[in-house]
Parts: C-alpha cells; structure tokens; sequence
C-alpha cells in the first residue's frame, strides 16, 4: 500500500497548492476591486474639486497647480480633437476624389 499512500499524498499536495493558489487569486482579486473602487472614489473627489475650481471656489496653493495642469491638458484634448476632425475630412475629400477618377 506503500505506492498507494505517496500517490495519495502527492495528490493531496497538488491540490493543496491549487487550493492556496485560488485563494490568493481570489483574495488578489478583492483586494484589486477595492484599489479600484478607492480610485474611482478619488476621481469623483477631485471632480468635485475640480467643478468647484471652475465655478470660482478658492483653493489656495492647495490644488491650483493640478487645476491648472488639468485646464492646459482640455485644451489639448480640444486641439487633437480639431486636429483628428479636419484628418478625418481631408481623407474624406481624398477618397471622394479618388472615387471620382475611377468613374
């Protein structure tokens, strides 16, 4: 029964390391879901902020260089998205004249 018992035993080792396995997957997992919600609860935070700022609240040096930072960062975001409109038009207008010559 000697086989048996290490074939047993091995078996119950393997299952035992799965086991733990899973349960660090499960519990890395959890904890990840609360980073997350952590996260989610600091950008609503700053959001907050954030509209405060913009409808005239007073922070100080407190936040007004991250303030400022996020302003400059819309006005990219409003240029690149000029920028990827008047891209998307002129290929338009290329595919058109293109088509036409083919006609």
């Amino acid at each position: 029964m000697g086989f048996l018992d290490d074939l047993t035993s091995g078996l119950n080792s393997v299952a035992n390391k799965s086991t733990g396995k899973l349960n660090e997957s499960s519990y890395n997992s959890k904890i990840n879901d609360k980073k997350r919600a952590i996260n989610k609860v600091e950008q609503e935070i700053g959001n907050i902020f954030y509209k405060a700022y913009k409808d005239g609240a007073e922070f100080g040096d407190l936040a007004s260089d991250q303030f400022k930072r996020i302003d400059d960062l819309m006005k990219e975001i409003e240029a690149l998205e000029a920028e990827k409109k008047e891209s998307a038009e002129k290929a338009e207008e290329e595919r058109k004249r293109r088509n036409e010559g083919r006609a």
